[in-house]
């Protein structure tokens, strides 16, 4: 597998432009001055979750006696169990942040931008391909530090595209 298709793979899996109206959502509550320190912040967390799992994961693995099958196999049952709460989703409806709060690592850095899914693929890719160490690290920096820079110029954007409506030059 060349670096390209593992650049890809990771960024299907981070799933980036299916998070921003979740992360517009989160940070809806938040002032806008915050926002963007948050936003970086969480990208921070989440390229640190990744390298504890990149470099550390076999280790994980050897410890819990769990083979990269059983990884694949859970993986699976997860995917398939968040497909069915899609097809069949909950009747009550979850409450949104009302309140100033602001999310540190849970929901934004961990589930979000670095999930499970994520994680088990960076470890597989790991176990796998071995040899090609520096090439994934680079993969996994590039994708978080693009995937906190989106976030941000959704965030910039969003600012501009607010102040072309209301201010009309």
């Amino acid at each position: 597998m060349n670096i390209y298709a593992e650049a890809l793979m990771l960024w299907l899996v981070m799933d980036s432009v299916g998070n921003i109206p979740v992360f517009a959502a989160i940070l809806s509550g938040i002032p806008h001055s915050r926002r963007k320190k948050i936003i970086l912040r969480e990208s921070l967390f989440a390229l640190l979750i990744l390298f504890i799992f990149f470099f550390g994961g076999s280790y994980i693995l050897n410890g819990m006696q769990l083979s990269s099958a059983a990884l694949t196999i859970s993986g699976a049952i997860i995917l398939f169990l968040i497909a069915i709460k899609m097809i069949f989703p909950p009747t009550k409806q979850s409450k949104g942040y009302e309140e100033y709060s602001e999310p540190f690592i849970v929901p934004l850095a961990m589930p979000l931008t670095v999930g499970p899914a994520c994680i088990a693929m960076v470890m597989l890719l790991r176990t796998k391909y071995p040899d090609h160490l520096w090439e994934n690290c680079v993969i996994d920096f590039y994708r978080v530090v693009f995937y906190g820079f989106m976030f941000v110029r959704r965030h910039f954007t969003h600012k501009i595209s607010w102040a072309k409506r209301h201010y009309r030059c």
